[in-house]
């Protein structure tokens, strides 16, 4: 298994999709989605890239490998994550929430969504089912499933502790690599274009697919932290606002 890279498939419709792929097969894999307009990224330890050809992806983990053999470090992690397709989306705030319990993750993801109906799909059965089930009536659509376990995926992405904030009002901060003095605060509901500590602009990044709240949240955070084209693709896409 050592050239099987984990890859997974964020959707609108089905979820996360994980799977295994041999390396020589990620060329082919990535050409694929990019014809269908998705982005992938490429991560190997801390570093991460928006692949644009799928042969660089293999120039990508090799070149990675090989300096790591040099240094006499172990491999690190290798994945390939194909983003949702992205729109350009309005800035909703909603409402603060203060809580950190399994309503706090569906009412934030209610509050930061903007269009839809009510959800009228099963519902999880577990203590507080009928608080979530109010969550989720009363807010835009959603699935409170998909919803969680979009979560749980950006907690593992990120870590409990940085991943916490986005449920009241929080965010987490991402240097841009364009401009040195300019930072990106992304939050649940839009990213904050903060530049020597003061806010010139606001981007807002939706998924297309009516994905979850949270793989949207990821997929900002994913491409803002893979290089200049992450960066780039986010401003070409994203709604401004000042």
């Amino acid at each position: 298994m050592d050239d099987f890279i984990q890859v997974t498939i964020r959707t609108g419709t089905t979820g996360h999709q994980t799977h295994a792929l041999p390396l020589d097969e990620l060329p082919g894999f990535i050409d694929r989605h990019r014809a269908e307009g998705k982005l992938a990224v490429a991560t190997s330890g801390d570093a991460s890239v928006v692949v644009r050809i799928g042969r660089e992806i293999l120039d990508f983990f090799r070149g990675r490998r090989n300096a790591a053999d040099e240094q006499g470090h172990p491999r690190e992690k290798e994945e390939v994550t194909v983003l949702n397709p992205l729109a350009g989306g309005v800035d909703d705030p909603g409402e603060d929430v203060r809580a950190t319990t399994m309503v706090a993750v569906l009412s934030a993801a209610a509050s930061a969504r903007t269009q839809g109906r009510g959800y009228d799909g099963p519902m999880p059965t577990m203590p507080g089912t009928a608080m979530i089930q109010d969550v989720a009536r009363r807010g835009p659509s959603m699935d409170p499933i998909a919803e969680m376990r979009a979560w749980r995926g950006l907690v593992q992405q990120e870590g409990e502790a940085a991943a916490a904030p986005f449920l009241h009002g929080g965010g987490v901060g991402v240097r841009s690599t364009l401009w040195p003095s300019v930072l990106y605060l992304v939050k649940a509901d839009i990213i904050l274009v903060l530049r020597d500590g003061q806010l010139v602009q606001r981007l807002c990044l939706q998924s297309a697919d009516g994905a979850p709240l949270w793989d949207a949240v990821a997929n900002r955070l994913q491409l803002l932290r893979s290089g200049t084209e992450g960066e780039l693709a986010v401003w070409a896409v994203a709604g401004t606002t000042l």
